[in-house]
C-alpha cells in the first residue's frame, strides 16, 4: 500500500496484535480487532498503527522466529467470519468463552483449539473448498503457498520435528517438491485455504484502516529461522554453515548467538534479490509503512560459526579483513598463524583447574603437541556444542569453552582473518613483543577504516533495493553498535532511524548524556518504550538521574516522583515536541494516562524480556476490550489533546 502524503508530524500506537482484545475475539488478538482499533484511533486523531511481525510460527510464542517469510499465522484468524463456520457457531462460542477469562494470552492451547475447528469446518466443506476457483486462482498469484503447504504437512507428519531430523526430503529438489504437493493434495489444500482466508481477513481490515486515514505499520524481521520454509525450500539463499548473533558488549560478554542462519548474498544477487522483493510485495498488500528489524544487518552482519554455542569467536560479514599476507609481512610464519589462529592450552592450566579429571579430558579432546606439555584441541572437541552436549562434567565444560575462545585471529577463509573481539586479552596477542602489538594495532585500524566503506557500499546496494521494490514507508531499527557510516546512509536513501530516549544519548561524552529530543533527527522515529524493553512506567523507577532526564527531553526538571496520570502525561508531552517525523507509543504507555484503565501491577505490561524463556513473554492481553476503550473518554481525551501537539507540527515526508 501506499503511504498517504504527510504535512504534519505524526503519531501513533504500537500494539502486538496477540495483545488485543475484543468481544468477538477468541483467546488472543486477531486481525479482525485491528479495524475496531483503528476507529478508536480515528477518534482521538492518532495517524499510524504498529505491529510487531504476524506470520506463521507455529507453536513458537516469539514473532521474530517465523517458519515462513510470507506466510500468516492461522492464530489471528477470525473463525466465524470464514463463510464455512456458521454451522460451527457453538464450537467458536464455546473456545471465546473458554479463554475469555484469561488475563494473558495461552498461546499454545489458543493455536490448538482455532486449528481444530479450522480442521473440522474444512473436511466438512472439503468438496465445495476444492472446487472454489477463487482459492485456485489466489494459489496461482501467491505460488510460495504451495512450498508452505508442503512443508506443512510433511512437518506434521514428522510430528513437529524440525526438518533437520526428517529421514527423507531433508534438502528438497524442485522435483520432490511438486511430488510432495501431488502425494498430498488433499492434505497440502488446507494450508492454502487457511492461508487465503488469513490474506483476505488481513487485506480487508487495510483497506478498512486505509478508508479512516490511518496508516498500518508492520515489522519485518532481517533473519529466518533455520526450521523454516524458506530455509528448507530455497537452501541456496542462506548459509547454513554460519549463525547470526552480536558481538560482546557490556551486558553479554560472549555476544549473543541468535541461531538463525545467515543470508548467502551472492545468490540473493544472482537472482536480482528475488526472493526479498516478493516478501516485500507480499508485505506491502497489507502495510502502509514498515520496520526494518536489525537494519544493520543489512550493512555487516556478526557472522559465527555454526559449531559455536556463544557470538565471541564472531566477525562482521561484509568487512575488512588482515590476509596472510599481511601477517608475513610482520614476519609471522605457518606456525606463529597457528599459534594466533588456534587455541594452545598447557598442561599446567589444565591440572591446576581440573585436578583428577585432567587425563580423562586430555584423552578425549586434546592433542599434544609434539613432546611438549602444550595441546590443541582435537577436530571432534575443537565445537562447543560438541562440548555442551558431551559427557563432561559441567566445570569441564565451562573450562574447555573458556580455553576455545582463547584466540586473537579468527580465520574467515584460507587466506583471510578477523581480530577476535577481545584479542587484545588474548594469549597470542599478550605473547608478542612490542613492536610486533604496534603492527597488529595498525592492521586492526586499518581493517576499521576499510570496514566502514565496505558497510556503507553494501548498506546502499541493499537498501536501495528495498525501498524502491514497493511504496510503502521504510522505517530502520538502528539499535546497538551502529557504525559511523549508518545515519549518512538512512539520511541519504530516506529511510526514518529509531530514537528511544532512553537510548539516545552523546556516547562518549562525559556522563553519556542524553540526546536533546529537539535535536533528533526529523527523519526518525521516537519512542518511550519498546516491545524488548521495560514499560515507560517501569522506567521511571529505573532511571534514578531525572535530572539528565530533564535535559534531554528540554524541560527544567521532572517534578513528580512516581509515574502518575500526571507525570506521564508531563513526559509524552515533552517527548511530542521532538524533532521526529513520527512518535510511536506501546498502546500500554497510553493507558498509563488512565490509572483507571492501565493495569495495577506495572510489571505485568511489558512485552518481552530479551535472552530469557518464561511465560510472560509475548502474552501480554490488553485488560479493557476494544470496544471499552471506545467509552473511555477520559483516556481519548488525554491523548487527543497530547496529539494536538504533533499535529500543529508541520513537515513533509
Amino acid at each position: 500500500m501506499k503511504f498517504p502524503p504527510v504535512d504534519h508530524k505524526m503519531t501513533g500506537v504500537v500494539v502486538p496484535v496477540f495483545s488485543l482484545r475484543s468481544s468477538k475475539s477468541c483467546g488472543i488478538g486477531e486481525f479482525a480487532d485491528l479495524a475496531l482499533l483503528g476507529e478508536w484511533c480515528r477518534q482521538i486523531n492518532l495517524d499510524l498503527i504498529q505491529i510487531l511481525p504476524v506470520n506463521d510460527t507455529g507453536y513458537q510464542e516469539s514473532p521474530y522466529s517465523a517458519l515462513s517469510a510470507f506466510a500468516l499465522h492461522p492464530i489471528f484468524i477470525r473463525l466465524e467470519d470464514i463463510p464455512e463456520a456458521k454451522t460451527f457457531k457453538k464450537d467458536i462460542d464455546f473456545l471465546r468463552k473458554e479463554f475469555e477469562p484469561d488475563k494473558r494470552v495461552n498461546f499454545s492451547a489458543v493455536l490448538t483449539g482455532k486449528l481444530e475447528i479450522l480442521r473440522k469446518i474444512f473436511e466438512k466443506n472439503r468438496k465445495t473448498i476444492g472446487e472454489d476457483k477463487n482459492i485456485t486462482a489466489w494459489m496461482k498469484e501467491n505460488p510460495w503457498v504451495k512450498n508452505y503447504a508442503v512443508f506443512s504437512t510433511v512437518r506434521r507428519n514428522n510430528l513437529m520435528a524440525s526438518w533437520k531430523e526428517w529421514k527423507n526430503f531433508r534438502n528438497p529438489t524442485s522435483k520432490d517438491l511438486e511430488k510432495l504437493w501431488t502425494k498430498y493434495e488433499e492434505e497440502n489444500f488446507f494450508y492454502v485455504w487457511v492461508q487465503f482466508h488469513l490474506e483476505k481477513q488481513l487485506k480487508s481490515v487495510a483497506a478498512a484502516l486505509d478508508s479512516m486515514g490511518i496508516s498500518l505499520k508492520g515489522d519485518i524481521p532481517i533473519l529466518m529461522n533455520e526450521d523454516s520454509c524458506d530455509v528448507w525450500a530455497d537452501r541456496n539463499f542462506f548459509d547454513l554453515s554460519l549463525s547470526a548473533g552480536a558481538p560482546p558488549d557490556m551486558f553479554s560478554t560472549d555476544g549473543q548467538n541468535w541461531g538463525f542462519p545467515v543470508y548467502n548474498w551472492n545468490n540473493l544477487k544472482k537472482d536480482d534479490y528475488s526472493w526479498w522483493r516478493k516478501r516485500l510485495k507480499q508485505a506491502a498488500k497489507f502495510y502502509h509503512a514498515y520496520r526494518i528489524d536489525h537494519v544493520l544487518g543489512f550493512f555487516r552482519i556478526w557472522n559465527i560459526p555454526y559449531h559455536m554455542v556463544t557470538g565471541s569467536l564472531g566477525y562482521f560479514n561484509p568487512s575488512a579483513y588482515i590476509t596472510r599476507t599481511d601477517l608475513e609481512n610482520i614476519g609471522f610464519d605457518k606456525g606463529r598463524i597457528t599459534w594466533l589462529s588456534k587455541p594452545h592450552v598447557y598442561e599446567h592450566e589444565l591440572r591446576d583447574r581440573l585436578g583428577a579429571e585432567t587425563e580423562s579430558v586430555i584423552n578425549l579432546c586434546f592433542e599434544r603437541i609434539g613432546n611438549e606439555n602444550l595441546f590443541l584441541f582435537n577436530d571432534s572437541f575443537s565445537s562447543e556444542k560438541v562440548l555442551y552436549r558431551s559427557d563432561l562434567s559441567d566445570k569441564a565444560k565451562s573450562v574447555l569453552s573458556e580455553m576455545l575462545k582463547n584466540v586473537t585471529l579468527i580465520q574467515v577463509d584460507e587466506d583471510n582473518f578477523s581480530l577476535s573481539w577481545s584479542f587484545r586479552g588474548t594469549r597470542g596477542f599478550e605473547s608478542l613483543n612490542e613492536w610486533e602489538k604496534e603492527k597488529m594495532e595498525t592492521l586492526s585500524a586499518r581493517c576499521g577504516s576499510e570496514a566502514e566503506k565496505i558497510w556503507e557500499e553494501n548498506a546502499l546496494n541493499l537498501l536501495s533495493f528495498m525501498k524502491n521494490t514497493t511504496d510503502m514507508l521504510v522505517c530502520a531499527e538502528d539499535l546497538g553498535a551502529v557504525p559511523d557510516c549508518v545515519p549518512s546512509v538512512l539520511r541519504k536513501l530516506g529511510i526514518l532511524g529509531l530514537k528511544v530516549l532512553r537510548w539516545a544519548r552523546e556516547w562518549g561524552e562525559p556522563g553519556d548524556p542524553y540526546t536533546k529530543v529537539k535535536e533528533y533527527p526529523e527523519l526518525s522515529v521516537c519512542t518511550p518504550a519498546v516491545h524488548d524493553s521495560t514499560t515507560l512506567r517501569q522506567w521511571w523507577y529505573e532511571e534514578q538521574d531525572k535530572a539528565a532526564l530533564a535535559r534531554g527531553l528540554d524541560v527544567k526538571e521532572i517534578p513528580y516522583e512516581d509515574p502518575t496520570e500526571e507525570a506521564v502525561r508531563f513526559f509524552l508531552e515533552s517527548l511530542f515536541r521532538s524533532r521526529s517525523a513520527i512518535c510511536m507509543v506501546q498502546l500500554q504507555d497510553f493507558f498509563a494516562l488512565d490509572s483507571g484503565i492501565c493495569d495495577s501491577d506495572i510489571h505485568f505490561e511489558r512485552i518481552n524480556i530479551p535472552g530469557t524463556v518464561q511465560d510472560i513473554n509475548w502474552s501480554y492481553r490488553m485488560n479493557p476490550t476494544v470496544e471499552e476503550l471506545m467509552k473511555a473518554e477520559k483516556l481519548k481525551e488525554s491523548i487527543s489533546s497530547l496529539v494536538e501537539i504533533r499535529k500543529s507540527q508541520k513537515i513533509s515526508l
